[in-house]
């Protein structure tokens, strides 16, 4: 899940951890202080860059890659952003 702006309110994240689905979520790397306060740290999967002005674009992208390396030990891969969800898999 691509994240900015919004650990404190984290919506999605805690219907995610009501339902016990395994989710990560994908931030900027000055907001993980923020994050890692209230997720825990193995879900965090920061990224290597911030503030682009692109949007989410950059950050969908470096997540998508992030699923491909993953999908050799899960057959599924969801994404979240805003309200949206996009999936893959069989």
């Amino acid at each position: 899940m691509i994240s900015k702006g919004r650990a404190d309110s984290r919506l999605t994240v805690k219907a995610l951890e009501r339902m016990s689905v395994p989710y990560s979520i994908v931030i900027e790397p000055q907001e993980y202080d923020a994050y890692a306060a209230v997720i825990v740290p193995s879900k965090i999967l920061t990224l290597p860059f911030s503030n682009l002005e692109q949007g989410s674009i950059p950050a969908r992208g470096y997540h998508v890659r992030s699923d491909l390396k993953a999908a050799r030990t899960s057959p599924r891969s969801w994404e979240t952003e805003a309200g949206e969800v996009s999936g893959a898999g069989p």
